[in-house]
């Protein structure tokens, strides 16, 4: 997390002075909280140590995909982190392991971590979609070839792990079967409460089976994508019209990034006259769209009332002639 903050600060997009590194001195209220919530003491050190935006500035600020940032000191972040989607079933909401990274924003993508299985998913909050990109990456698969040997049909089997960059490599079937394992799932894990006492079996719940990666590739990946331009800053309600992806992909291309020559100065310095065009340009759209309204307006009432018209004229000649701007 702290990797992909300070590449949003190289971006210009995050001052350095906003990012609050942990550890984090948590109060006795809050610590009540998380027990009264019966958070697994993973998500509770977790939120001891995450990096936060001052939170002043992160309001106004959108996060990862419209996100928000998230803040595990505000207590209302942390109650709602339990429901992050605003779900009304119990079984759609978050596990005592689990924990959103980041706040939903306007019907966006959410960032899931799952401490138990220490992996991370990336949802859309109206599909439910995964919107990971690299979602396959790690699986393995395998391949069955049929030929002939000897004057016998032979079966030849492969397995295949997919890599970051979406090519394969050959592994071996040791692989294939430990993968096979784990997706069964743990089923002495599923009778815990978080908390580490027996409680009985919990019921399904749709966050189990979430659609996920080891936790560190995902995060890296977020900060690749940034780097790379597959994501921008900004994108939700809260960053303003500057950081639109139309206005900043072009600029951050023209002045360097992701190099170290990028020239962050300029790139802001133009971003501030684009935004301000752009504003010039909505304006102007709107000034003239209200003088054909207007145009309407006068054509209907001098169709229909031929002496409101008439009246008008009247007063404006009187105050030209009286130098009244203001009546004008």
């Amino acid at each position: 997390m702290l990797e992909i903050y300070q590449t949003l600060t190289r971006m210009r997009y995050l001052d350095p002075s906003w990012i609050q590194p942990g550890r984090h001195d948590l109060n006795l209220s809050l610590f009540a909280l998380y027990s009264s919530l019966k958070l697994d003491p993973k998500i509770i050190y977790l939120y001891s140590v995450l990096p936060y935006i001052d939170p002043p500035v992160a309001g106004n600020l959108d996060f990862f995909q419209g996100s928000g940032f998230a803040d595990f000191r505000n207590k209302d972040h942390v109650i709602q982190a339990r429901n992050p989607m605003y779900a009304v079933e119990e079984s759609e909401k978050m596990r005592p392991w689990m924990t959103p990274l980041c706040m939903l924003g306007n019907h966006q993508s959410i960032v899931i971590y799952d401490a138990k299985r220490h992996v991370v998913g990336i949802y859309d909050h109206e599909s439910m979609w995964s919107f990971d990109r690299n979602l396959d990456e790690g699986k393995i698969f395998m391949t069955t070839t049929t030929h002939e040997e000897g004057g016998a049909w032979m079966e030849t089997t492969r397995y295949f792990r997919i890599l970051e960059n979406k090519t394969e490599e050959e592994c071996g079937v040791e692989e294939w079967e430990r993968q096979q394992i784990r997706g069964g799932g743990d089923d002495e894990d599923q009778g815990q409460n978080g908390q580490g006492d027996q409680e009985g079996p919990l019921d399904k719940n749709q966050w189990d089976e979430m659609q996920a990666r080891q936790a560190p590739n995902v995060l890296r990946d977020i900060a690749r994508w940034y780097r790379e331009l597959i994501e921008v800053p900004g994108g939700g309600e809260h960053s303003g019209g500057r950081w639109e992806e139309e206005i900043t992909r072009p600029l951050y291309l023209k002045h360097g990034w992701p190099s170290d020559d990028f020239d962050g100065d300029a790139f802001l310095i133009d971003q501030a006259r684009a935004h301000a065009m752009d504003t010039v340009k909505y304006v102007f759209a709107e000034s003239a769209k209200k003088v054909r309204n207007l145009g309407y307006d006068i054509e209907k009432h001098a169709q229909e009332e031929p002496e409101f018209r008439e009246e008008h004229q009247k007063r404006l000649a009187e105050a030209v002639a009286a130098n009244n701007v203001d009546e004008e």
